[in-house]
């Protein structure tokens, strides 16, 4: 029943798919579950005589009916039971906008009376035949307006809109004949004009054209003959024009439309007196001759000059046109001619003339008076003074039209006006000052207009009767021979307009009247930045320009087809608008569906597949929310990864959705940007060299091999198909390609010896006792003569003076000279040897793993030889040198760094002492400029960089970047870069950075230039960077707690919260964090002074652990005793022979291996760390994960089964303590060991750190970990154990056994702390402890 049932679903389905794909703007959808439940939904037109019935019985008030023909239409949302149509009817849910819910109800009640009489038959059909042409209307069924937040008018608007769509796809799908060309056209190339008259867009189009290049806008209506009669003409309407002319052509209908306004009533409107404008402008009612245009001109309607408030018109014309009209008049008084006069009022108006006549006469009369009279001196301050006011009055008004221009000014207390005006200069001023100046290889394309030149002023108490206006300009993109040449034209416009107020003439000679010369040219960098810097700064400054022009109007959403305004819509990259709203649903929708590839703008001309713009990131981080922002990147990265399974892997953490891209050099090794590392073939923590866990491959690919061999024998592909559908072709093939190489590379193993010069695999089969190989061992040097030894010679020198353990000096020697893979070659040629060794039960093949040795080969000569060298570097935030000496400290320490091969890079923090002003800036410009040459006396090099690194985003102003081309030159030419917290602002305004912002975006450029794949910018493809450490130098030695503390040693994964807590530099503590959260995980912080000695933070850069310049004085009075006892007593277990005494006895104070000490010349080093886990059980442990680590940190073999049994023994009387760090990087095993009459003893079982995590301070954070956990510990380490160095530095005391005849000599560490109240170990306690750890057995085979 149930096949029988899905087969009559298909059915129907394929029949409403054919039904519904005639009619495009009718939807159906539908899909098909996992569990193959049917669901859907229909949108049902009602038929039109059903509307007009609806419409005609129900009672909706004033509503007007007469333009409605259609109703929207009625969803039907269903979902397909298996047993439908035979015994189950189908689930529907209606929905309407225009029905109630009563009404939707009675509906639903007549879909189920059509399911009972057609129970067994598909009815869905049916169900809306009768919604199309039998619901009718009653008491209940009625249209209702309004509701879910709509009132009725705009409910009815939305109605119409409908109904205005339904009819024009009408249109379009019908052909009409046009009456001036008589062809029939399918209704896409036709309109039809509000008198329905239809032409074709070409015909129309070429009608229209003729008329706007004549001028003729008064017979811009419809061409038809029925409407040309004057009485019946019907004018085109805008909205109609706007569909047939193009922008340039709809500029020009409205200038000339401006000009006839005009003309028609020059009384209250006039043409702009701009040049190039062709707006009409209203005169103002309130202020006589005032003109204010909408593209921001102001003028004097009398003179149509710029504005000059209450001050006469220059009157150099305006007399001579005022002469002959007295003329005139008089002329006409004598003769009674008026010809003249008629000409001159019908040319300038008659009333301007007469109101030129009158004003001439009061000027005159004012002329008379200044000539034969001497003004008060009171009388004329305060006529200054009034002057002055009402010009501030008028700039106010101005400028308060457009917020985008900047206008302020205020008045002290003499009464002494100043302020400053932002003057934005003309486009077509800009784009001549572009064409004339010389920029070099600057793109100007995108560049609309520029930033703003500032005007301050400082008014007299004189002006504007006798003194001029104070001014001083400033402008980032013009030279101070330009300004100066401008600042010359200003004083000329004062010395022609003298005794009028001038700013406005000012500010409209700096907006139009600029012109470029030899002097006045744009100019880009100078001293603070760059000129790439500087471009960028003026396309930020174009696009605020632009969105805020964009949200000065008003815009209509193709979606919801309403007028809405710029700041709450959002223009997309292909120029089309939405409103935020309507964008926001439809991208709800997709984000909910999964349908990402659909996510393009969702306007009709965007919808074709080859049309269709994608939304941009920028674009949909304003949109959506960061959890749907989320989802997007979640979906994207499956979809990369299902697409390009080749290059591209799902990271293996649980609850990562990021996509990992496959290592080009290390096969198998995927890093995701998370920071977990795993093998692409097992899906494990990354193993190294190491083979996978073969359990499930091997089982998978022996699978694959017997299926091929099937399909060889009886040709049945279909196992072998299975698998290739389920795991992919390509991975199946190379799994049973690495396995066949991996045997033969087996073979060539057990039956072959190594050559001792190349290495190579060699079989003799004839011959005598010489055997030669072909290969090649000897690699050519990178560098030769005596230049190069010289050099090496140096920097070892320069790295042992600093003392360090010789381990690090051996790792740091390698870092810098490029041989950091020496170790891991190695160790995998160790591993190899280790491996041949083995029995061969411990190697089946049914245990390989898919061309582990071979890619193992191919990861060791990858890491050898990269595609770009790493450089060694280290980011010195220097915060205050003001002490005296710090700068020559410091310079000594930059040096120092550079000579032992690491190229630090300096930012020069503010810390509060320089303000934001000229001299504030001066003060950060001299400490960069005075370090530097502390650093060149010393014998260094550097260089410093005051301003060009920083520069805000041009699409996000909170996002602060750094530019590294003048970090990676500096670094390319062996200079150390000495930067100053100082940017221009958007406005070009010089700031001083905070510290912490300027030193997180320093460190995310050097992290973002340590791929090995990418040269750093600016190097010229040289190198990549290998950041090491962080060197914050401040005023403190290091961090303090509580009680003054002082920390040491800072694991900031699990120590954060408890430092930061009574932290007495609780700033420098976050500002670490920040930056150490930026960069790679090997990186290391250091908080030191700046008055400290440079060879202890030198000292800090190579060493892996925390250090101190002095020992306590305090000692441990109770250990000292202990180990003068142990001398006296001596251990009995240790004397077989009289002659024999103790080797050794040694004695140490706790205090010093604490990891929190009372020391105030040391400094802190944090690390990010790593998670800590505690387990007291085995059980909760990753008991392989373990062993592994175990293996691969002391280099053998684990006896696993006894060494876990005694473990469970131990831990069923709560005495075993594991500690793990990080993924299982590193792990610490202790056990309480039972002793003779004392409480059981702390005994250290096991301390292991895997080979890739040394070097990241793993071993400190687990040793602070054992402190914390035993107060009080025990352990044995053979006598030749390379550890034994760093078990002296850490423990309290030690004893050597005597070298026995065929036994084990061992060396017993123990520690304990000197807090008071916590346990302290005894004399007989340590003898008890040495003779329970001599009975432990050896762990490893």
């Amino acid at each position: 029943m149930d096949d029988e049932c899905l087969e009559l679903q298909r059915s129907e389905m394929e029949a409403l798919t054919a039904v519904y794909t005639l009619d495009s703007s009718d939807v159906f959808t539908y899909s098909t579950n996992t569990s193959g439940i049917i669901s859907g939904l229909i949108d049902v037109e009602v038929d039109a005589n059903v509307c007009r019935q609806l419409i005609e019985a129900s009672d909706t008030g004033n509503v007007n009916w007469q333009h409605v023909e259609c109703l929207p239409p009625i969803r039907i949302e269903f979902t397909l039971p298996a047993t439908y149509p035979i015994s189950a009817p189908p689930q529907t849910l209606l929905s309407c906008s225009w029905l109630p819910d009563a009404a939707l109800d009675i509906v639903q009640h007549g879909l189920l009376d059509i399911w009972a009489a057609e129970q067994g038959m598909c009815v869905l059909g049916s169900f809306i035949d009768y919604i199309q042409h039998d619901i009718q209307p009653s008491s209940e069924i009625q249209i209702r307006l309004g509701g879910d937040g709509l009132t009725a008018e705009s409910h009815m608007t939305r109605i119409c809109a409908y109904g205005s769509a339904k009819k024009q796809l009408y249109f379009e799908s019908q052909t009409h004949i046009c009456p001036i060309c008589m062809e029939e056209q399918s209704g896409r190339h036709c309109i039809q004009l509000s008198c329905t008259h239809v032409f074709c867009l070409e015909c129309l189009r070429g009608y229209l054209d003729v008329l706007i290049r004549e001028g003729n806008i008064l017979r811009m209506i419809c061409p038809h003959a029925d409407c040309q009669a004057p009485d019946t003409a019907t004018a085109i309407s805008d909205s109609e024009l706007a569909k047939l002319v193009s922008n340039e052509q709809m500029t020009r209908i409205r200038r000339l439309r401006n000009q006839r306004r005009a003309e028609t009533d020059s009384t209250n409107f006039a043409m702009c007196a701009r040049t190039g404008c062709d707006l009409v402008v209203k005169n103002d009612t309130q202020v006589d001759r005032l003109c204010v245009c909408e593209c921001g001109f102001t003028f004097c309607r009398m003179c149509r000059c710029t504005w000059h408030g209450v001050n006469r018109c220059a009157i150099k014309d305006v007399r001579e046109l005022v002469e002959k009209y007295r003329q005139a008049c008089m002329d006409e008084a004598e003769d009674g001619s008026s010809k003249e006069r008629k000409y001159l009022e019908q040319r300038h108006g008659k009333a301007f003339m007469r109101q030129y006549r009158r004003y001439i006469e009061e000027a005159l009369s004012l002329e008379y008076i200044e000539a034969n009279s001497v003004q008060c001196p009171k009388l004329m301050d305060d006529e200054c003074l009034e002057l002055q006011r009402s010009e501030m009055e008028a700039l106010t008004a101005v400028y308060t039209l457009d917020s985008s221009d900047v206008f302020t000014y205020s008045t002290n207390t003499s009464g002494i006006i100043s302020g400053s005006i932002n003057v934005e200069v003309d486009a077509n001023v800009c784009q001549q000052l572009i064409e004339a100046s010389d920029t070099g290889d600057v793109n100007w394309q995108h560049v609309e207009c520029l930033p703003p030149i500032r005007m301050k002023f400082t008014l007299p108490a004189t002006y504007p009767i006798s003194a001029p206006p104070q001014i001083l300009l400033s402008c980032r993109w013009l030279s101070d021979t330009a300004l100066d040449a401008v600042q010359r034209r200003l004083s000329e416009i004062w010395a022609a307009e003298q005794g009028m107020c001038v700013l406005g003439s000012f500010i409209d000679y700096i907006q139009h009247d600029i012109r470029p010369s030899s002097e006045i040219q744009i100019r880009l960098g100078g001293r603070y930045q760059t000129a790439k810097g500087h471009m960028a700064r003026i396309l930020a400054y174009g696009s605020a320009k632009k969105q805020l022009y964009f949200e000065s109007q008003t815009h209509t959403c193709p979606i919801c087809m309403e007028e809405q305004s710029g700041r709450h819509c959002m223009q997309l990259s292909c120029t089309h608008v939405f409103c935020l709203e309507c964008l926001r649903g439809y991208l709800d929708v997709l984000i909910r569906e999964g349908n990402i590839s659909r996510m393009i703008c969702p306007h009709a001309d965007c919808q074709a597949p080859d049309a269709g713009t994608a939304i941009s990131d920028s674009e949909l981080a304003k949109l959506v929310s960061n959890e749907q922002m989320t989802r997007i990147r979640r979906l994207r990265n499956q979809r990369r990864a299902e697409t390009d399974s080749t290059n591209f892997a799902m990271c293996a953490r649980t609850g990562c959705n990021l996509v990992a891209q496959n290592d080009a050099k290390i096969e198998r090794l995927c890093v995701c940007k998370c920071g977990f590392v795993f093998c692409r073939v097992c899906r494990c923590t990354w193993h190294g060299v190491n083979h996978c866990a073969i359990k499930d491959v091997g089982e998978l690919v022996e699978k694959y091999r017997q299926a091929c061999m099937d399909e060889a024998e009886d040709g049945s592909s279909k196992e072998r198909l299975y698998l290739e559908q389920r795991h992919g072709r390509e991975i199946m093939r190379r799994y049973r390609t690495c396995i066949e190489e991996a045997l033969s590379l087996e073979y060539i193993d057990a039956n072959s010896v190594q050559c001792p010069k190349c290495k190579q695999g060699i079989n003799k089969i004839f011959g005598g006792q010489n055997c030669f190989s072909t290969a090649s061992s000897a690699s050519p040097e990178s560098e030769t003569g005596a230049h190069h030894k010289q050099r090496e010679r140096e920097l070892i020198l320069s790295v042992l003076s600093t003392v360090p353990s010789p381990r690090e000096a051996r790792k740091f020697l390698n870092s810098v000279s490029g041989n950091e893979t020496m170790r891991s070659q190695r160790e995998f040629e160790e591993r190899q040897a280790r491996l041949a060794t083995e029995e061969p039960t411990m190697r089946t093949p049914g245990q390989l793993v898919p061309g582990e040795i071979l890619h193992s080969e191919r990861a060791a000569e990858a890491r050898e030889t990269e595609a770009v060298p790493r450089r060694l570097t280290a980011s010195v935030f220097i915060d205050g040198l003001e002490s005296p000496g710090a700068c020559e400290r410091t310079g000594k320490l930059l040096a120092q760094i550079q000579r032992i091969g690491v190229s630090p890079v300096v930012l020069l923090a503010n810390n509060g002492s320089a303000d934001a002003t000229c001299g504030g800036y001066r003060s950060i410009i001299r400490q960069v400029h005075q370090l530097a040459d502390a650093v060149e006396r010393e014998g260094g090099k550097a260089r410093p960089i005051n301003e060009g690194v920083f520069f805000n985003n041009p699409y996000d102003r909170t996002d602060l970047t750094v530019d590294p081309e003048l970090i990676g030159a500096a670094i390319a030419q062996g200079h150390t870069p000495i930067i100053s917290p100082l940017m221009a602002d958007a406005e070009l305004q010089v700031k001083v950075l905070k510290p912490r912002v300027a030193a997180a975006a320093v460190a995310r450029a050097l992290a973002q230039s340590t791929s090995t794949q990418h040269a750093m910018a600016g190097s010229g493809g040289a190198f990549s960077l290998l950041v090491a450490r962080l060197i914050l130098l401040g005023g403190a030695d290091g961090l303090t707690g509580e009680g003054n503390v002082f920390h040491r040693f800072v694991n900031l994964e699990e120590d954060y919260a408890e430092v930061a807590a009574a932290c007495a530099q609780p700033d420098v503590l976050e500002l670490m964090r920040t930056c150490l959260a930026i960069l790679p995980p090997t990186a290391a912080g250091i908080v030191a002074s700046v008055d400290s000695d440079p060879s202890l933070v030198l000292k800090g850069l190579i060493s892996e652990r925390p250090v101190a310049t002095q020992q306590r004085a305090r000692r441990n009075q109770g250990v000292a005793q202990q180990g003068q006892a142990v001398r006296r007593a001596g251990i009995p277990s240790y004397r077989p022979l009289p002659s024999y005494p103790f080797v050794d006895i040694g004695v140490r104070d706790v205090a010093k291996t604490a990891d929190v000490v009372e020391a105030p010349t040391q400094f802190t080093l944090l690390r990010h760390g790593f998670q800590i886990q505690r387990h007291k059980k085995l059980d909760t442990c990753n008991v392989p994960r373990l062993r592994s680590l175990l293996e691969s940190s002391f280099k053998r073999t684990l006896d696993a089964g006894q060494y876990f049994e005694r473990l469970r023994q131990l831990q069923s009387a709560g005495g075993v303590e594991i500690i793990v760090a990080g993924d299982y990087q590193g792990a610490v095993i202790v056990t309480h060991e039972a002793v003779a009459g004392a409480e059981s003893l702390p005994y250290l079982d096991k301390f292991a750190v895997l080979p890739s995590a040394q070097g990241t301070g793993m071993a400190d954070i687990l040793w602070a970990q054992l402190r914390r956990t035993c107060p009080s510990c025990m352990w044995r380490s053979r006598n030749d154990n390379g550890v034994n160095k760093w078990y002296f530095d850490r423990s309290s005391g030690h004893v050597r056994a005597p070298a026995q005849p065929g036994a084990t000599q061992w060396v017993f560490f123990w520690y304990q702390s000197s807090v008071p109240g916590q346990r302290t170990l005894t004399v007989d306690e340590i003898q008890s402890g040495i003779a329970v750890s001599q009975k432990i057995a050896p762990s490893f085979v």
